[in-house]
């Protein structure tokens, strides 16, 4: 409580001489003589710093610092582009590991232990992803197919399943395991 106290005065002390409100030194005494007070926890009668002197800074008791340790910045650690990748396979892939990251041209190329193939662009968004070879995964996780995809293939193939997505210059290109393929625009209309 002390030390709110103590704030309060500084800030009231520090707007006071910013608006130049402060006319005569007796305002800035009575004002000095508070916050020492308040500092000081009531005693006002000890010596109080003369005008053009600076006031020493109270010191910490034993009580105030004892169990206190300095608090030191905590660093994060830079996130790699193992990591996001890490974090899409557990969240999509929950039931299979990473065999493998090869790093490309601008790109990241992931086989995952069930053998699902992935491909992430430079900016570690997927481009490109393949259940063809999987021994656990039967489709590509429908998390990661847009929803105007999965209507369309549900409304139009419904006995298919997505085996393969790939994110393309027009826009997406779709497998299905009877191994039809689907290309659809930007705005998911059939090209």
């Amino acid at each position: 409580m002390k030390n709110i106290l103590a704030i309060l005065a500084i800030i009231a002390m520090f707007a006071l001489s910013c608006t130049k409100e402060v006319n005569s030194s007796s305002e800035v005494q009575a004002l000095n003589k508070a916050q020492s007070a308040q500092v000081k926890g009531g005693d006002v009668d000890q010596e109080e710093p003369q005008e053009g002197e600076e006031a020493d800074e109270p010191e910490a008791t034993d009580e105030e610092t004892e169990g206190e340790e300095p608090e030191e910045p905590q660093e994060e650690e830079p996130v790699t582009p193992e990591d996001v990748i890490a974090e899409f396979i557990a969240a999509h892939f929950p039931e299979v590991g990473i065999a493998s990251i090869s790093e490309g041209e601008n790109c990241h190329e992931v086989k995952l232990e069930d053998g699902t193939q992935i491909n992430f662009n430079s900016d570690l968004e997927w481009t490109k992803v393949s259940c063809k070879h999987s021994s656990v995964y039967t489709a590509v996780p429908e998390s990661i197919v847009p929803e105007e995809i999965i209507a369309y293939v549900h409304e139009n193939h419904p006995d298919n399943t997505i085996m393969d997505i790939k994110k393309t210059g027009f826009g997406w290109m779709v497998t299905l395991n009877n191994k039809g393929k689907i290309k659809f625009n930007k705005d998911f209309s059939i090209k």
